[in-house]
């Protein structure tokens, strides 16, 4: 059977790792596909031996019939994958757009993307992180970037049972308002704050906004200032099921 192995990020990126194994349980049953995740060490060890030396050591050793490298963050494992059969998916290119990471991170990131020329493709998860991507990486062919939209797995399905979905709502406060949904994390990047500037501008005071993640201290504040506070229900965490 054709092997396939995925190369995802030691920082156990809640993202990064679900986009890994859901696309490795994606492969049709005649693949064999294993997503390769060493662990990661506290401090600069892990950030430094396990990410740059462990890590590289490990991608020669698993290498696979092809390979895929699950975030451009990482394209530096092409340095011991062999490039003809390994293709690297770009997220974003958010360090080289803002001034929020400085230091050698931003080199490091830098050197990635170089290496990351090398793979046999790159898949861009969006037109616009194709463009941005093409734009700052001048070494990168065109015809080497290709967009493949993030899928949904076949359990993700539209809910028609009427009665289960008015208890989920009434269990939740959420029968009488319109709602606007916000699913996701709170860094800076999400401009989550901007959601909140828009929402409290809505000629609709019934309104309510659900968020689904994180929700930082800042954005309770802001929210408060808003005058929108008391319209906004919060789950920190919630099952795939629900």
């Amino acid at each position: 059977a054709m092997r396939i192995n995925l190369f995802t990020s030691l920082e156990r990126n809640f993202s990064i790792d679900r986009y890994a194994n859901e696309l490795s349980n994606s492969f049709p049953a005649h693949v064999t596909t294993r997503v390769v995740q060493p662990s990661m060490s506290k401090g600069l060890r892990g950030k430094v031996y396990d990410r740059y030396i462990r890590y590289l050591a490990t991608a020669k050793r698993e290498s696979g019939d092809y390979n895929i490298v699950t975030t451009e963050g990482y394209g530096f494992l092409l340095a011991t994958l062999p490039s003809e059969r390994t293709i690297v998916v770009c997220h974003d290119v958010h360090p080289l757009l803002t001034k929020q990471w400085t230091g050698t991170y931003r080199l490091r990131y830098k050197l990635s993307l170089r290496m990351m020329g090398a793979a046999r493709g790159i898949v861009a998860v969006s037109q616009s992180t194709r463009n941005d991507l093409l734009s700052h990486c001048s070494h990168i062919p065109e015809s080497k970037v290709a967009v493949i939209h993030n899928g949904l797995a076949d359990t993700w399905s539209r809910v028609v049972d009427g009665p289960k979905i008015a208890e989920f709502r009434r269990d939740r406060r959420l029968e009488e308002s319109p709602l606007i949904l916000h699913v996701g994390n709170d860094n800076w990047y999400k401009n989550f704050e901007g959601v909140l500037r828009a929402f409290s501008l809505l000629n609709n005071p019934t309104a309510v906004l659900v968020k689904v993640g994180e929700m930082r201290d800042a954005s309770w504040d802001l929210a408060k200032q808003l005058g929108i506070g008391d319209r906004i229900i919060h789950f920190q965490n919630q099952r795939d099921e629900d």
